[in-house]
């Protein structure tokens, strides 16, 4: 047997200290192959981890075997590579051409790899798709291929992330197992609440919320469930999961011929650090084939006056994919809101603290009407949310608030009923927002 190099034996060091070997299957890992072998149009995908002595399947699609000895597999090729390892036709190379796997069974004529590479630069093993005829690979195919790959290292990095977090802590590690069994029993699901334009009476935006049922705790309150999401780490799991959601059902109710609005999603700190972040909105935004969706992302004040250079910059680029950018829980101080201008943001969304004081005191109303007064001279859109009297409503518009959402509108609702919602805002309450518009305007 040879002896394995140092530089080997960090390599597998590495490997195992990602604790990613003989674990069950998860969804997220499923997803990226089947992903990655409906783009690239071949049978058969797969996330290798290549170990001391065979080559381990974490994901597959198209394929039976849970492993394969080392010796033979193509993965152990392409862990040396810096880039893709592509065999456009196996039985023409005369490094796999003997290859029992190309001889015999599956008979593999086509390869791809593209190395799963730490921050350190050692290659723990590859995204690959396979085929059974010779083919080429175009710059498309090939690029897909690296970015899913790069999305693969993210999730591993944030497991070994996770497990550092805790491993100390039993407490942390039954909220970690708590939440990774909620998302594989489906335990997580998405309401819409509709913000309304003041100016035109009309529905403006959906915001997506997410809510949870827990078959032990029942539904849990809505403040709860981002802190536990944060805590875990696995609040970029959801996220992506939440991006995914909302534009199935987006498309759903455009397939019935409703006329929707924007969508608006949350996005917290830890979604902006994931290096794929941009592709993922951007493949939420636009599926071929399908009609767009037109998106909106909510960030919380606090997250965007704290955000690195390198955050503004992928906001930035986030921006120019045609999401509007909009700050989360604007507080009543102006200054906040001056610093806040500087970066890529198209709008600012009110407190609703400040919503609820507005009909207390003449003091309460002039603070917010500055803050409007401030945005609007930045050119930035403002909308007012948590109003629940038609007091506030009244009070907002005399302000020249652009939009409002709250209880008063709708509170938020599944899927299934934004149709009904939808359609109503073409109808009946297209008309009464109409008419209280116009008092509005016309008082008495």
């Amino acid at each position: 047997m040879a002896i394995a190099s140092d530089a080997e034996l960090a390599r597998l060091a590495a490997l195992q200290s990602y604790k990613v070997l003989d674990t069950p299957a998860e969804r997220v890992f499923d997803s990226i192959v089947r992903l990655a072998a409906s783009i690239s149009s071949t049978p058969t995908a797969l996330i290798s981890f290549v170990d001391g002595d065979r080559q381990w399947f974490k994901a597959k699609v198209g394929l039976e075997a849970t492993q394969t000895p080392r010796d033979i597999s193509f993965c152990t090729h392409a862990i040396g590579s810096d880039d893709l390892f592509i065999v456009p036709d196996a039985t023409r190379d005369p490094r796999f051409a003997s290859n029992p796997l190309v001889t015999e069974g599956p008979g593999i004529r086509f390869y791809a790899g593209a190395p799963l590479i730490t921050l350190a630069g050692q290659a723990l093993g590859t995204l690959c798709v396979i085929d059974y005829v010779p083919r080429d690979f175009t710059p498309e195919e090939q690029q897909a291929l690296r970015d899913l790959s790069q999305y693969v290292m993210a999730q591993l990095e944030l497991r070994k992330r996770l497990t550092q977090f805790t491993q100390a802590d039993p407490a942390r590690q039954r909220t970690v197992a708590t939440v990774r069994s909620a998302i594989d029993k489906n335990e997580f699901f998405l309401h819409y609440q509709p913000t309304v334009d003041l100016r035109t009476g009309h529905i403006a935006r959906l915001e997506a919320l997410l809510r949870w049922q827990s078959p032990q705790r029942g539904l849990f309150p809505p403040l709860e469930i981002l802190p536990i999401l944060e805590e875990s780490g696995l609040i970029v799991e959801v996220g992506s999961w939440i991006f995914r959601r909302a534009a199935q059902d987006y498309r759903q109710w455009l397939e019935q011929s409703l006329e929707v609005p924007r969508m608006s999603l949350n996005i917290t700190a830890l979604q902006l650090q994931h290096p794929d972040i941009v592709m993922l909105i951007e493949q939420a935004m636009r599926e071929p084939g399908r009609p767009p969706m037109f998106l909106d992302l909510e960030i919380p004040e606090a997250v965007l006056l704290g955000s690195t250079p390198e955050a503004i910059t992928r906001i930035a680029e986030i921006q120019q994919l045609g999401v509007g950018i909009t700050v989360d829980d604007l507080g009543a101080d102006e200054a906040a809101l001056h610093n806040l201008a500087r970066l890529p943001i198209d709008s600012v969304k009110l407190d609703s603290r400040l919503v609820s004081e507005i009909t207390r005191s003449t003091a309460h109303l002039q603070r917010v009407g500055a803050v409007i007064d401030a945005a609007h001279s930045h050119g930035l859109q403002v909308t007012a949310k948590g109003v629940e009297t038609v007091e506030q409503r009244r009070l907002l518009g005399s302000l020249q608030c652009d939009q409002i959402q709250g209880c008063l509108i709708a509170p938020p609702a599944p899927a299934d009923e934004v149709g009904a919602i939808l359609l109503s805002d073409k109808t009946s309450k297209a008309r009464e927002w109409g008419f209280l518009l116009q008092e509005l305007v016309h008082p008495g």
